[in-house]
């Protein structure tokens, strides 16, 4: 590094004052200038090694700072009066502050720490660096009035972040207003308060901001309507419903029956972004009694239960024929639907079609008696 010293030489009377100096990347090669005073020796000033200037004492190498727009910055002297380097601030997901460049001195007007931050300057390099930055891309969304919702671009946004941080997307709910989701594109944070106030959410995968498909989710007696986790998913799930036997064991789901349960205890459907497919199963409850063998007493055994059927379905209950009904010849485990297998047609078990109807077979008994009685009466 060439260092300075002061040197003293007379002009004359009618000549302005000439200094030179060594740019401040000089070798002592480059530069050969005996001392400041006069002009550039040779053609150094031509090559870029030597400077000139025009008033006593002016040859101070300054400090160097970016300067420009940003994107397209260069490196430069700065005046000699400069001693701070200035740039826009950068936010991440946005970009840099408009309107601000990189350039030599203070921020300009009251723009520090809001647009624009400053840093001491130097011989040797910039302090003013730009950030280090990459770019990922995101979906963004537009308002469709007629429709009612947002919709995704036909084009991916590219979006830029600091190099140290992770992708960020953001994406409106399906049921957004305009004035509820004011993000100008899917990059970056949601606005404002947008994401705790359940109009707008976040992910943090380039790309990854795609509206889902809805669909019920949950057991069936607590279910609800939600997006799906996965952006893929384009299928719900539900537990299929058997009149008096109730809902299959799965749950309402997004994406396909688990296993191998479709068609046995679970169904599908193609769901949509504004409702799910997977709608509840409407039925109609009633009650019946249900019948249990006793082995001591060797008599059924009777209790209440809930019963299920399709809306519009037969509220049909069944018990045992008559008390002397046999636990071999009474094939129902539950007192809810019709009689199994020929049992009916066998007189081994009874039905009827209201809300516990289906009393103690014993009942049953009393009334085939009572009506033998009054038949061999009418015969006599």
């Amino acid at each position: 590094v060439l260092e300075a010293v002061v040197s003293t030489q007379s002009t004359g009377t009618t000549s302005d004052p000439k200094c030179n100096r060594p740019v401040f990347t000089a070798t002592e090669a480059q530069y050969t200038n005996a001392n400041g005073c006069g002009a550039c020796a040779g053609t150094s000033k031509d090559d870029g090694h030597c400077k000139e200037c025009d008033s006593d004492s002016c040859n101070v190498i300054p400090i160097v700072c970016n300067q420009g727009a940003p994107g397209s910055e260069v490196s430069g002297e700065c005046d000699s009066s400069a001693t701070k380097c200035s740039k826009p601030m950068y936010t991440d997901y946005i970009g840099y502050a408009t309107g601000v460049q990189f350039a030599c001195g203070e921020c300009a007007g009251e723009s520090e720490g809001s647009t624009c931050t400053a840093c001491d300057g130097a011989q040797d390099a910039a302090c003013n660096t730009p950030v280090s930055v990459d770019t990922f891309q995101c979906h963004s969304y537009e308002f469709n009035s007629e429709a009612g919702n947002f919709v995704a671009k036909s084009d991916l946004e590219t979006c830029e972040k600091l190099t140290a941080s992770d992708p960020k997307c953001n994406r409106p709910v399906f049921t957004a207003t305009e004035a509820q989701y004011t993000n100008a594109n899917g990059c970056g944070a949601c606005a404002g308060t947008s994401k705790d106030d359940g109009h707008c959410k976040e992910c943090d995968i380039g790309s990854c901001n795609v509206i889902p498909i809805k669909c019920l989710q949950g057991p069936a007696s607590a279910a609800t309507t939600a997006e799906c986790i996965s952006i893929t998913a384009t299928k719900c799930s539900k537990p299929i419903f058997v009149d008096y036997e109730g809902f299959g064991e799965v749950e309402y789901a997004c994406g396909p029956c688990p296993g191998e349960t479709s068609g046995s205890t679970c169904e599908e459907c193609d769901s949509t972004k504004s409702a799910g497919c997977n709608v509840i199963t409407q039925v109609a409850d009633y009650q019946c009694y249900t019948y249990s063998y006793n082995s001591a007493t060797k008599k059924f055994d009777q209790t209440k239960r809930g019963c299920q059927v399709s809306l519009n379905g037969d509220t049909t209950c069944n018990q045992p024929a008559t008390e002397e009904t046999t636990q071999a010849e009474y094939k129902n485990t539950i007192g809810c639907g019709p009689c199994k297998d020929t049992t009916k047609a066998d007189g081994t078990c009874t039905e009827c079609k209201t809300d516990l109807c289906n009393g103690t077979p014993q009942l049953a008994a009393s009334m085939a008696f009572v009506m033998m009685l009054v038949i061999h009466c009418l015969f006599m």
